[in-house]
């Protein structure tokens, strides 16, 4: 049983719920640092403010694409996945829908992509 717990600050207490592995568990648990980041988040629109909101952007897409790519390898390994996120941002459907990305061709296609974002 894997858990990923994407919140924004990497850890608990922000407040929302927490799931941990405890050593009796057949469970690993990885703690992701995915950023608060969405589309109005830091929009800095010149100079040194745009070139950090483009940098931030790309540090959370290399985030979540690791995450997806932890939880791919999980299922491939035949282990359960918890994904959530505490603060209620998008990441939890962001990585689920990447994963399922990496894990099944059809959503690769057209209509599998149409059908994962409905």
């Amino acid at each position: 049983f894997n858990i990923f717990g994407a919140g924004g600050g990497g850890g608990g207490g922000g407040g929302g719920g927490d799931e941990d592995a405890d050593e009796g568990d057949e469970a690993e648990e990885a703690r992701g640092s995915t950023s608060n980041y969405s589309s109005g988040d830091q929009a800095g629109n010149r100079g040194k403010e745009l070139s950090q909101s483009v940098a931030g952007w790309l540090s959370h897409v290399a985030l979540v694409l690791q995450a997806a790519n932890w939880g791919a390898d999980a299922l491939e390994a035949g282990h359960a996945l918890l994904v959530h996120c505490s603060d209620g941002w998008d990441r939890t459907s962001q990585i689920v829908s990447l994963t399922q990305l990496l894990l099944d061709p059809y959503y690769r296609t057209l209509s599998g992509f149409n059908e994962l974002i409905r």
